[in-house]
């Protein structure tokens, strides 16, 4: 459901492409960014990262082997039973309220919409990586995306977020452009925003090339919730 309780007409799109193996957005390997900016992230001593739509990103594990807790949320189904099946993790599976969850060791999965979960559920996490969640989203719900994921943080806590930069004239997302003033002025209401870095993927997707786009940047920004 989106914040003001309407079916969301994205939800059967999303749905639809897992079940039919359309998932181009995944990366096979751990993100450079992440292992980049891991120890920016998180402390060495560990704590909880939340990923909001988080697939079945390889992400997980390497984040698990490096003793942090990790609580994903994701629409599809088919995404954490892949998720599961393809790291051999065993999980405990329960129903709660709107979402099924799926117990671990250091892995939480709460397997249904983002916007429904409830922050006092899943307790003030240390960190969030968004590398595919805001850029997944329509203009008009990203605003909703991060007054909510705001409310997981405890003060102090910290945000890795990659946003796509390009010619939205071209390609009509998803993945969306998300211009980097929108990044600032939608997190500095609550955080301190500070651009980290640039790197351009213009021939790393094939949609990309199809679609004509001669520039695609991904800027990566380090977001701190304020105490």
């Amino acid at each position: 459901m989106t914040p003001d309780g309407v079916d969301d007409p994205n939800h059967a799109m999303w749905l639809g492409r897992w079940d039919e193996g359309r998932i181009g957005f995944h990366e096979p390997l751990v993100n450079g960014w992440l292992t980049h900016c891991a120890d920016d992230l998180v402390h060495a001593d560990g704590g909880v990262v939340l990923i909001p739509l988080c697939g079945k990103t390889v992400d997980i594990p390497w984040l698990i082997a490096r003793d942090v807790s990790v609580v994903g949320v994701e629409l599809a189904k088919r995404a954490v039973e892949d998720l599961h099946a393809e790291n051999r993790i065993e999980a405990a599976v329960t129903t709660e309220g709107a979402q099924q969850v799926w117990r671990s060791p250091g892995l939480t999965i709460y397997q249904g919409d983002f916007f429904a979960l409830d922050p006092s559920v899943v307790g003030p996490c240390d960190a969030v990586w968004d590398r595919a969640a805001m850029i997944a989203l329509p203009p008009e719900q990203r605003g909703a995306y991060v007054e909510h994921v705001m409310r997981f943080l405890r003060p102090g806590a910290r945000v890795l977020l990659v946003a796509l930069v390009y010619d939205e004239s071209k390609m009509d997302g998803p993945p969306y452009a998300v211009p980097t003033a929108e990044v600032e002025s939608g997190f500095s209401r609550h955080a301190r925003v500070v651009k980290i870095g640039t790197r351009d993927v213009t021939t790393g997707n094939p949609r990309f090339v199809r679609s004509g786009l001669d520039e695609v940047h991904e800027v990566a920004f380090l977001i701190t919730a304020r105490e």
